[in-house]
């Protein structure tokens, strides 16, 4: 079930993980919730009278920055240094702007070697042209050759 954000009589805002009420927008569950929160991400702020996790607004917002910082390819640690930086000082802006720099370098390197799957990929289906037994199939034995080639080298 997802975590709820969940109006208080007393007006107050928070998330609670058991109710019914308004959902985290239907992308929030109890797991990844718990796990951040295990991890020390996230910290809730309060149990409620039935002894669930309370979340306030403050750590919705933390939980939305985790969930789109993930989005755009971030690790938890990365995260977790986003998260620690003191975002009202000029040069913390700059530690995120290297942060992100360093992100899309990893993304660029991902990007290159995508390709070099996608132009094998493509030369081996051209080289499959014709229904053969699988014996004879040359994208198995393709693959099977780099794995040997692997072995051989000590990688798996």
């Amino acid at each position: 079930m997802g975590f709820i954000i969940q109006l208080s009589m007393r007006g107050g805002h928070g998330i609670h993980d058991r109710g019914t009420r308004r959902t985290c927008g239907g992308e929030c569950s109890d797991d990844p919730l718990r796990y951040y929160e295990r991890r020390g991400l996230l910290h809730p702020s309060g149990r409620s009278p039935a002894g669930y996790r309370i979340y306030n607004e403050e750590s919705l917002k933390r939980l939305r920055l985790i969930r789109r910082a993930k989005e755009i390819g971030f690790t938890l640690e990365e995260i977790r240094g986003l998260l620690d930086l003191n975002i009202g000082s000029a040069a913390a802006c700059t530690r995120v702007k290297e942060q992100a720099e360093r992100k899309l370098s990893d993304v660029e390197d991902k990007m290159k070697a995508l390709g070099s799957v996608k132009k094998v990929l493509k030369e081996l289906i051209k080289a499959c042209d014709r229904r053969r037994p699988t014996e004879e199939c040359p994208i198995l034995k393709t693959i099977e050759e780099e794995n040997l080639e692997s072995a051989k080298k000590g990688r798996r």
